[in-house]
């Protein structure tokens, strides 16, 4: 029981260092999805004015 007080605030500070980096790997993948969903919108808006304009060409040009 002494050997886990001892080691106990680096365990806890190894718990915060995984927890900050869960964290900021999901704020990452909110962005990322965020940034897709934003480009996919906006393609199908180009793509909606195209067949608007009367253009038969309505292909999105791959990455």
């Amino acid at each position: 029981m002494k050997t886990l007080k001892k080691y106990l605030p680096y365990i806890i500070s190894i718990l915060m260092i995984v927890a900050a980096g869960i964290v900021k790997w999901q704020y990452k993948q909110s962005k990322h999805d965020s940034f897709r969903e934003q480009r996919d919108q906006s393609m199908n808006n180009l793509k909606e004015s195209l067949r608007n304009l009367g253009s038969g060409n309505t292909t999105a040009r791959a990455r």
